[in-house]
């Protein structure tokens, strides 16, 4: 048997809304419609308007022997929320790659509900701890600088340093190691 192009251009859009919810369809909404016909997938069509058949006696859509409940779609993403960049030896400057985490950053809580953002930075164990210290608060202070030229409220970005107590990779006293050199941005939502 031979198939029209009509036919085709029907199977085809069958094909398409054969696995999609019936949410809201024609005059009839969503909340009409109770909570199993919502979810069944290939549901009986009509031949014309590929709308699913409404029944007169229920009021619910028609479903046959191969209907089967929609599968659940996955769950939503979960968008990022902790952030790392790192700084050059006894430096506060952004570097290109910094800046580039940065956007990412400032795109993440202004797409989200954000309550606040903290910024919390940290040194090696290179220099005094008092010195140190002064440097996390500047490299904290920079990074909340670069989230604001980036469009967040400052009164959002809580800043705090912690020197060198909080070393991700633990050295001895006068080391210089790159990793414990960063600053961390953890974005709050409610």
């Amino acid at each position: 048997m031979k198939l029209t192009s009509n036919q085709i251009a029907v199977i085809g859009a069958l094909a398409l809304v054969l696995c999609l919810p019936l949410v809201s369809i024609g005059a009839k909404a969503a909340s009409d419609v109770d909570a199993y016909n919502a979810t069944v997938c290939n549901p009986v069509l009509t031949n014309s308007s590929l709308i699913p058949v409404l029944t007169a006696s229920s009021g619910v859509y028609a479903i046959h022997k191969d209907s089967y409940t929609c599968p659940t779609p996955p769950p939503a993403a979960m968008a990022q929320t902790d952030f790392l960049v790192f700084f050059d030896w006894d430096k506060t400057a952004i570097t290109p790659a910094a800046r580039k985490i940065l956007s990412d950053a400032a795109a993440a809580a202004q797409s989200m509900k954000t309550v606040r953002i903290d910024v919390t930075g940290h040194t090696d164990t290179s220099g005094s701890p008092r010195y140190n210290q002064a440097l996390s608060e500047r490299r904290a202070a920079a990074v909340k600088q670069e989230l604001v030229l980036r469009g967040i409220n400052p009164a959002m970005i809580t800043t705090v340093g912690k020197g060198e107590t909080e070393l991700m990779v633990p050295t001895r006293d006068g080391i210089r190691e790159p990793t414990n050199r960063r600053a961390q941005i953890v974005i709050v939502t409610n």
